[in-house]
């Protein structure tokens, strides 16, 4: 984790500071911690396009405790990869974030049977207690 951490600390000043401190936010890689992500499951997936034709993805994971749903918003998507091999995704085992060569927001969820890629120009993120 240390290169993951050195590499957010390298484009801090390019990405906004409410997402840096999502990310960096050591609780959420943590397995014990019920602010980590990690066994989380997919409860929505949802795509949709604006009528200036530019597409939003939500993505909403209930936490691996149950207690609460993390959200995901990914505006202005440029490109969208599922490779999901099954109606039951499994749990979140990892997930990472990094920028493209045009600065362009990456985001990867890897699960027990897939993964889900997403570029794009904005991410919000939201965690609402059950």
């Amino acid at each position: 984790m240390d290169d993951y951490w050195s590499y957010l600390e390298s484009i801090k000043e390019k990405i906004p500071l409410e997402l840096f401190n999502f990310l960096r936010n050591e609780d959420r890689y943590v397995p014990t911690n019920e602010n980590c992500l990690h066994d989380s499951w997919i409860r929505e997936i949802k795509i949709s396009e604006k009528k200036d034709k530019r597409t939003i993805i939500q993505i909403a994971l209930l936490g691996p405790f149950h207690d609460r749903i993390f959200k995901f918003v990914f505006s202005d998507v440029n490109k969208f990869k599922s490779k999901l091999k099954e109606k039951n995704f499994g749990d979140l085992l990892m997930h990472e974030f990094w920028l493209d060569g045009n600065n362009f927001f990456n985001y990867d969820f890897q699960l027990e049977n897939g993964s889900i890629s997403i570029n794009c120009s904005k991410i919000d993120f939201s965690e609402v207690l059950k």
